[in-house]
């Protein structure tokens, strides 16, 4: 099988005004300023758990599914699936919101 132009890795262009990510200054939070726009998956998980297909078939309305977290133990906060922060969930005017306690540092250490 051979492969066309179309199945090739894609051809990524810098155009000569881009915005270095780090400016002379060195400011790197005023470069990085280019990307506070974009939008990235905020997820607040509240446990886990592992079921078995045979009790994922059993599942119906008003289910119960027991998570191996306990009432009250912290909450993580994912951002586009990676740990970001940890915290506690609240609720604000009847909505659910949630409170950063400590923030996770990247390495996970």
């Amino acid at each position: 099988m051979s492969l066309s132009s179309e199945d090739a890795a894609p051809f990524v262009a810098v155009e000569e005004d881009a915005v270095p990510l780090v400016d002379e200054s060195g400011d790197v939070e005023k470069s990085l300023g280019a990307l506070s726009d974009i939008e990235v998956v905020a997820t607040v998980e509240l446990g886990r758990t592992q079921l078995l297909v045979r009790d994922i078939l059993k599942l119906h309305r008003g289910a119960v599914i027991e998570l191996e977290k306990l009432v009250g133990q912290p909450a993580d906060l994912l951002v586009n699936n990676m740990p970001f922060a940890k915290g506690e969930v609240i609720v604000i005017n009847g909505r659910f919101g949630f409170r950063i306690t400590k923030f996770v540092s990247p390495t996970g250490s």
